[in-house]
């Protein structure tokens, strides 16, 4: 199996994370932008395992608990400047069941930069970024690419100009 990354978007400011995990929560941390994200994933021997948390610990505390047999379809959200440099403000998750988490983090988005995630079947592998102690300043996947698959078919971000 080969792993492409998609991504990140966002900032450069903070420390390069990578999590190599399917999740099945997701816990996100906001206020204004997001704080903070981290990943719980079943290991090999049935347990859960817990990946570091990622950034700071916001005003609001969200979790996104995938069902059996669910996953995520699409990644979305905005990036813009946190504290004078660029970070990520919002993201929303959307499954395979048609359920939508989010959008967690600020309000007003209408300066920043939109972005999309979207992956077809299971193929999100894990995840990378940038962080601080206090912020997500940059989010991207990892995704399982078939040796087969051209780069046509791979999860670019998506970010509509802007007028």
């Amino acid at each position: 199996m080969t792993l492409v990354r998609a991504g990140p978007v966002g900032g450069v400011s903070g420390d390069y994370w990578e999590d190599s995990v399917e999740p099945r929560i997701i816990f996100v941390s906001h206020g204004s932008a997001i704080n903070s994200i981290q990943f719980a994933y079943e290991q090999g021997n049935g347990e859960t395992g817990l990946t570091a948390r990622h950034g700071g610990v916001g005003d609001n505390f969200e979790m996104v608990e995938l069902d059996y047999q669910e996953h995520l379809t699409l990644v979305s959200g905005h990036y813009g400047l946190i504290s004078g440099f660029k970070g990520i403000k919002t993201l929303t998750f959307c499954t395979n069941r048609n359920r939508q988490f989010g959008p967690f983090g600020g309000v007003d988005v209408s300066k920043d930069t939109p972005f999309r995630f979207v992956v077809s079947e299971k193929s999100i592998a894990g995840f990378h970024g940038r962080s601080t102690s206090s912020y997500l300043y940059a989010f991207g996947l990892s995704v399982k690419a078939n040796r087969n698959v051209g780069s046509s078919s791979l999860p670019n971000p998506i970010m509509p100009k802007k007028e």
